[in-house]
Protein backbone atom coordinates (compact mmCIF):
# COMPACT_ATOMS: atom_id res chain seq x y z
CA UNK A 1 0.00 0.00 0.00
CA UNK A 2 1.52 3.14 -0.98
CA UNK A 3 2.52 5.82 1.51
CA UNK A 4 1.19 8.98 1.18
CA UNK A 5 2.93 12.15 -0.19
CA UNK A 6 4.73 14.09 2.23
CA UNK A 7 2.42 17.75 2.53
CA UNK A 8 5.16 19.69 0.45
CA UNK A 9 3.81 16.84 -2.63
CA UNK A 10 0.00 17.21 -1.78
CA UNK A 11 -2.80 19.09 -3.26
CA UNK A 12 -5.18 20.12 -0.44
CA UNK A 13 -8.30 21.07 -1.50
CA UNK A 14 -10.18 22.80 1.46
CA UNK A 15 -13.84 23.86 1.72
CA UNK A 16 -14.96 27.14 3.55
CA UNK A 17 -10.78 28.59 3.24
CA UNK A 18 -11.86 32.06 3.06
CA UNK A 19 -11.84 32.88 7.04
CA UNK A 20 -12.03 31.22 10.28
CA UNK A 21 -10.83 27.34 10.91
CA UNK A 22 -10.61 27.12 7.14
CA UNK A 23 -8.30 30.17 6.61
CA UNK A 24 -6.34 28.82 9.08
CA UNK A 25 -6.26 25.20 7.86
CA UNK A 26 -5.25 27.04 4.57
CA UNK A 27 -2.34 28.93 6.03
CA UNK A 28 -0.76 26.01 7.71
CA UNK A 29 -0.49 23.70 4.63
CA UNK A 30 0.84 26.42 2.93
CA UNK A 31 3.69 27.18 5.11
CA UNK A 32 4.27 23.30 4.91
CA UNK A 33 4.81 23.63 0.99
CA UNK A 34 0.97 21.95 0.00
CA UNK A 35 -0.80 22.87 -3.19
CA UNK A 36 -3.92 24.59 -2.10
CA UNK A 37 -7.59 24.84 -3.62
CA UNK A 38 -9.70 26.74 -1.82
CA UNK A 39 -13.05 26.83 -2.11
CA UNK A 40 -15.67 29.30 -0.56
CA UNK A 41 -18.82 31.34 -1.12
CA UNK A 42 -16.68 34.69 -0.73
CA UNK A 43 -15.33 35.19 -3.86
CA UNK A 44 -13.62 38.82 -2.72
CA UNK A 45 -12.29 37.20 0.65
CA UNK A 46 -11.13 35.02 -1.65
CA UNK A 47 -8.97 37.13 -4.40
CA UNK A 48 -7.09 38.46 -0.68
CA UNK A 49 -6.69 34.71 0.51
CA UNK A 50 -5.12 34.15 -2.96
CA UNK A 51 -2.54 36.94 -2.31
CA UNK A 52 -1.70 36.25 0.84
CA UNK A 53 -0.81 32.59 0.14
CA UNK A 54 0.98 32.80 -3.04
CA UNK A 55 0.39 30.09 -5.62
CA UNK A 56 -3.10 28.83 -4.07
CA UNK A 57 -6.02 28.42 -6.49
CA UNK A 58 -8.97 29.72 -5.51
CA UNK A 59 -12.73 29.06 -6.65
CA UNK A 60 -15.56 30.92 -5.70
CA UNK A 61 -18.71 28.90 -5.27
CA UNK A 62 -22.18 28.18 -3.36
CA UNK A 63 -21.94 24.56 -2.03
CA UNK A 64 -25.62 24.98 -1.62
CA UNK A 65 -26.02 24.14 -4.54
CA UNK A 66 -25.20 20.88 -6.26
CA UNK A 67 -24.72 22.29 -9.91
CA UNK A 68 -22.63 24.89 -8.61
CA UNK A 69 -20.99 22.40 -6.35
CA UNK A 70 -20.08 20.00 -9.83
CA UNK A 71 -19.33 23.00 -11.67
CA UNK A 72 -16.73 23.67 -9.12
CA UNK A 73 -15.46 20.61 -8.78
CA UNK A 74 -14.94 20.30 -12.63
CA UNK A 75 -12.71 23.62 -12.87
CA UNK A 76 -10.63 22.52 -9.64
CA UNK A 77 -10.04 19.10 -11.79
CA UNK A 78 -8.70 21.36 -14.89
CA UNK A 79 -6.54 22.89 -12.83
CA UNK A 80 -5.45 20.19 -10.16
CA UNK A 81 -6.68 16.55 -11.46
CA UNK A 82 -4.90 14.81 -8.16
CA UNK A 83 -6.17 16.15 -4.89
CA UNK A 84 -4.48 14.37 -2.11
CA UNK A 85 -6.48 15.29 1.08
CA UNK A 86 -9.94 16.94 1.36
CA UNK A 87 -10.90 19.21 4.49
CA UNK A 88 -14.50 19.68 4.16
CA UNK A 89 -15.16 22.69 6.49
CA UNK A 90 -17.26 25.05 5.22
CA UNK A 91 -20.85 24.90 7.43
CA UNK A 92 -23.62 27.36 7.43
CA UNK A 93 -25.39 28.42 11.08
CA UNK A 94 -27.89 30.58 12.16
CA UNK A 95 -29.79 29.58 15.05
CA UNK A 96 -33.51 29.58 14.92
CA UNK A 97 -36.52 27.37 16.29
CA UNK A 98 -37.52 24.65 13.91
CA UNK A 99 -40.96 25.98 14.28
CA UNK A 100 -40.06 29.24 12.14
CA UNK A 101 -37.66 27.89 9.93
CA UNK A 102 -38.37 27.54 6.40
CA UNK A 103 -37.46 24.39 4.26
CA UNK A 104 -35.09 26.91 2.26
CA UNK A 105 -32.77 27.11 5.60
CA UNK A 106 -33.39 24.19 6.20
CA UNK A 107 -32.08 22.68 2.82
CA UNK A 108 -29.22 25.42 2.79
CA UNK A 109 -27.72 24.09 5.73
CA UNK A 110 -27.49 20.67 5.03
CA UNK A 111 -26.63 20.85 1.97
CA UNK A 112 -23.25 23.18 2.63
CA UNK A 113 -22.82 20.64 4.96
CA UNK A 114 -23.62 16.82 3.94
CA UNK A 115 -24.66 17.27 0.11
CA UNK A 116 -21.30 18.99 -0.64
CA UNK A 117 -19.10 17.12 1.38
CA UNK A 118 -20.62 13.76 -0.57
CA UNK A 119 -20.34 15.67 -3.57
CA UNK A 120 -16.55 16.18 -3.30
CA UNK A 121 -15.82 13.09 -1.86
CA UNK A 122 -17.53 11.41 -4.94
CA UNK A 123 -14.82 13.15 -7.23
CA UNK A 124 -11.96 12.00 -5.57
CA UNK A 125 -13.07 8.82 -3.56
CA UNK A 126 -12.65 6.00 -6.52
CA UNK A 127 -9.22 7.74 -7.40
CA UNK A 128 -7.97 7.34 -4.25
CA UNK A 129 -8.76 3.74 -3.88
CA UNK A 130 -7.03 3.42 -7.26
CA UNK A 131 -3.84 4.94 -5.90
CA UNK A 132 -3.72 3.35 -2.64
CA UNK A 133 -4.29 6.67 -0.72
CA UNK A 134 -6.42 9.44 -0.09
CA UNK A 135 -8.00 11.36 2.93
CA UNK A 136 -10.97 12.93 3.70
CA UNK A 137 -11.61 15.16 6.66
CA UNK A 138 -14.98 16.13 7.51
CA UNK A 139 -15.32 19.36 10.27
CA UNK A 140 -17.37 18.50 12.98
CA UNK A 141 -18.42 20.32 16.05
CA UNK A 142 -20.02 19.75 19.23
CA UNK A 143 -23.53 19.92 17.14
CA UNK A 144 -22.55 15.95 15.94
CA UNK A 145 -22.69 14.79 19.40
CA UNK A 146 -25.10 16.63 20.92
CA UNK A 147 -27.52 19.61 19.92
CA UNK A 148 -28.25 22.61 20.79
CA UNK A 149 -31.72 24.82 20.88
CA UNK A 150 -32.39 26.38 17.34
CA UNK A 151 -29.64 24.32 15.69
CA UNK A 152 -31.71 21.11 14.25
CA UNK A 153 -30.62 20.70 10.66
CA UNK A 154 -26.64 22.30 11.90
CA UNK A 155 -27.07 19.04 14.03
CA UNK A 156 -28.29 16.99 11.64
CA UNK A 157 -25.99 17.88 8.88
CA UNK A 158 -22.56 17.02 11.64
CA UNK A 159 -24.61 13.78 12.71
CA UNK A 160 -24.69 12.71 8.99
CA UNK A 161 -21.25 13.84 8.68
CA UNK A 162 -20.17 11.44 11.21
CA UNK A 163 -21.65 8.64 10.21
CA UNK A 164 -20.65 9.19 6.69
CA UNK A 165 -16.98 8.91 7.57
CA UNK A 166 -17.20 6.25 9.66
CA UNK A 167 -19.16 3.98 6.73
CA UNK A 168 -15.95 5.28 4.80
CA UNK A 169 -13.64 4.22 6.79
CA UNK A 170 -15.04 0.77 6.83
CA UNK A 171 -14.34 0.82 2.93
CA UNK A 172 -10.98 2.74 2.67
CA UNK A 173 -9.06 1.98 5.49
CA UNK A 174 -7.55 -1.75 4.66
CA UNK A 175 -6.96 0.50 0.74
CA UNK A 176 -5.10 3.12 2.61
CA UNK A 177 -7.83 5.57 2.17
CA UNK A 178 -8.45 7.45 5.46
CA UNK A 179 -11.33 9.83 6.21
CA UNK A 180 -11.91 11.21 9.67
CA UNK A 181 -14.39 13.73 11.37
CA UNK A 182 -12.72 16.51 13.33
CA UNK A 183 -14.47 18.69 16.01
CA UNK A 184 -12.26 21.83 17.27
CA UNK A 185 -12.05 20.61 20.68
CA UNK A 186 -11.80 24.07 21.82
CA UNK A 187 -13.90 26.88 21.90
CA UNK A 188 -12.27 29.25 18.60
CA UNK A 189 -12.41 32.67 17.72
CA UNK A 190 -14.20 32.72 14.07
CA UNK A 191 -16.76 34.95 12.52
CA UNK A 192 -19.42 32.03 13.15
CA UNK A 193 -18.60 32.26 16.68
CA UNK A 194 -18.59 35.49 17.43
CA UNK A 195 -22.19 35.85 16.11
CA UNK A 196 -23.38 32.33 18.70
CA UNK A 197 -20.89 31.84 21.02
CA UNK A 198 -22.09 33.04 24.72
CA UNK A 199 -19.97 35.20 26.78
CA UNK A 200 -18.24 32.01 28.79
CA UNK A 201 -17.20 30.20 25.82
CA UNK A 202 -15.94 33.91 24.00
CA UNK A 203 -13.88 33.80 27.41
CA UNK A 204 -11.72 30.88 26.82
CA UNK A 205 -11.38 30.69 22.93
CA UNK A 206 -8.18 30.69 21.26
CA UNK A 207 -7.03 31.36 17.48
CA UNK A 208 -8.38 28.96 15.12
CA UNK A 209 -4.33 28.59 13.79
CA UNK A 210 -3.78 26.66 17.47
CA UNK A 211 -6.33 24.01 15.99
CA UNK A 212 -4.75 23.69 12.64
CA UNK A 213 -1.45 21.51 12.97
CA UNK A 214 -3.68 18.37 13.65
CA UNK A 215 -5.15 18.63 10.30
CA UNK A 216 -1.87 18.63 8.75
CA UNK A 217 -1.01 15.76 11.26
CA UNK A 218 -4.08 13.61 9.88
CA UNK A 219 -3.15 14.43 6.24
CA UNK A 220 0.26 12.80 6.76
CA UNK A 221 -1.79 9.80 7.20
CA UNK A 222 0.66 8.28 9.52
CA UNK A 223 -2.04 6.17 12.00
CA UNK A 224 -4.76 3.85 10.60
CA UNK A 225 -6.58 3.38 13.68
CA UNK A 226 -7.55 7.23 13.16
CA UNK A 227 -9.38 6.58 10.49
CA UNK A 228 -13.10 6.56 11.17
CA UNK A 229 -12.94 8.51 14.61
CA UNK A 230 -13.91 11.69 15.72
CA UNK A 231 -11.16 13.41 16.55
CA UNK A 232 -10.15 16.87 18.24
CA UNK A 233 -8.06 19.11 16.80
CA UNK A 234 -7.64 20.78 19.91
CA UNK A 235 -5.90 17.31 21.27
CA UNK A 236 -4.56 16.59 17.89
CA UNK A 237 -2.69 19.68 17.81
CA UNK A 238 -1.28 19.47 21.27
CA UNK A 239 -0.29 16.04 20.61
CA UNK A 240 2.03 17.14 17.15
CA UNK A 241 2.24 21.16 17.10
CA UNK A 242 4.33 20.64 14.11
CA UNK A 243 1.55 18.65 12.14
Amino acid sequence: MPAASPLSAQTVLITGAAKGLGLAIAEAFHRAGATLALVDYDGGALELVQQQLPGSHVYAADLSDAAATRKVISAIDKDLPLVDTLVHNAGFLVPQSFSEMSEERWELTFNVGMQAGYLFTRAYWNRWLERGTGCGIYVSSNSGIRADWGEAPYAATKHALEGFSAALALEGTEKGVYTHTVTPGMAMRTPMSEQNYNDALKARWVEPSALAPGFLYLARQQDAALSGKRLSAWELSQQHPQG
